[in-house]
């Protein structure tokens, strides 16, 4: 059984039922003649593309380019423009872009090999850009911060980047984007089964994605009738595991992914919280029985504050007396076994 596009990444909507704000803000960017660059940002799953895709529906299709960033920045725009049906010579590529399009959007700009490289087309862009008639928009999950830091000032002081936050969804938002989609793929459904979806996506930090794999499960288990609760908790079922496994834990720095297992596998043994020296026992232990070389303290003292900042855990300063200070760790989801059940699947030899 096909599943219904609606339920991709890929769909784009008429209308955004969230996000409709940062949709606004982005349009003033790109109309302003004093501004026409910003750069949008926020952790995975948040409508960073949609809302992007969206903008650029708004315009004329042959006056918009979306570049899908992988690799090396040439690579990228060379895809994008062939997918609109331009040869560009690479050298010429600069300078074609802003005689030809109005707004173009580098999405995933992480993904790209070589950021002073890419740095440097956007500086070329800019030279060619004389009437300011091209609108660039960034998308990239960095803060706006850590994006100023690798971005040269000749670069920041040219283009004067538009910063646009994308924070997680409440729970009301993500039940009307579900609802958007569910109601052009199912006959009928239960609100409940949307309120658990909703649920369980708001409580792993608002990723839109992991519901619409749930109602693909679903789409498979009920097909077009009727959406049921008991039709997503099974897709739950199926889900979370994949979730911890290939977005979490392969997700994450191979070494901060190790910590992560190590905390819920203390967690699911009834040590929670567990002090930061019997995590870091742990730790070069399990790394000595694989034939690892541990990381120094330090490093995996910078991994634990990531992780504390992704939300996955807490971190509490105490005196133990004569041990010293030590940190009191607590893991912030309440089945560890599902980290465990999807770290024991893991060759951790193979990728620390």
């Amino acid at each position: 059984m096909l599943t219904p596009v609606v339920f991709t990444e890929e769909w784009v909507p008429d209308n955004l039922v969230a996000r409709r704000d940062k949709l606004l803000k982005l349009r003033a960017v790109v109309e302003d003649e004093s501004k026409r660059s910003a750069y949008v940002f926020g952790s995975r799953g948040l409508g960073k593309t949609l809302t992007c895709r969206v903008l650029l529906a708004a315009y004329p299709p042959d006056r918009t380019l979306y570049v899908p960033c992988e690799r090396s920045i040439e690579d990228s725009v060379e895809y994008a423009l062939l997918q609109k049906g331009f040869r560009i010579r690479r050298d010429r590529v600069a300078e074609f872009l802003p005689k030809h399009f109005t707004v173009v959007v580098f999405d995933d700009w992480n993904k790209l090999y070589n950021y002073r490289r890419s740095m440097d087309f956007l500086f070329f862009i800019h030279r060619f850009n004389v009437e300011r008639r091209l609108a660039v928009i960034v998308v990239a999950p960095w803060s706006f911060k850590e994006f100023e830091e690798i971005c040269p000032p000749d670069v920041m002081s040219r283009y004067q980047f538009t910063p646009v936050s994308f924070g997680p969804y409440s729970t009301d938002e993500l039940i009307e984007i579900y609802r958007q989609r569910v109601e052009r793929a199912f006959r009928d459904y239960e609100e409940e089964a949307l309120k658990f979806i909703a649920h369980k996506v708001r409580r792993l930090g608002s990723d839109v994605r992991i519901g619409l794999r749930m109602l693909q499960f679903a789409w498979g288990i009920c097909g077009r009738d009727k959406l049921t609760y008991e039709a997503v908790e099974s897709a739950w079922r199926m889900e979370k595991k994949r979730y911890w496994r290939d977005e979490v834990l392969l997700g994450l720095e191979p070494h901060a992914a190790l910590l992560l297992y190590l905390i819920a596998k203390h967690a699911s043994g009834g040590e929670s919280p567990v002090y930061s020296s019997k995590l870091l026992d742990s730790y070069r232990t399990f790394c000595q029985e694989r034939g690892v070389k541990p990381l120094y303290e330090a490093l995996l003292r910078y991994y634990m504050r990531k992780l504390e900042g992704m939300g996955y855990i807490n971190r509490e300063a105490v005196s133990l007396g004569k041990h010293g200070l030590q940190s009191k760790i607590t893991l912030l989801f309440d089945e560890p076994h599902l980290i465990v059940e999807a770290g024991e699947e893991i060759n951790w030899a193979e990728i620390l």
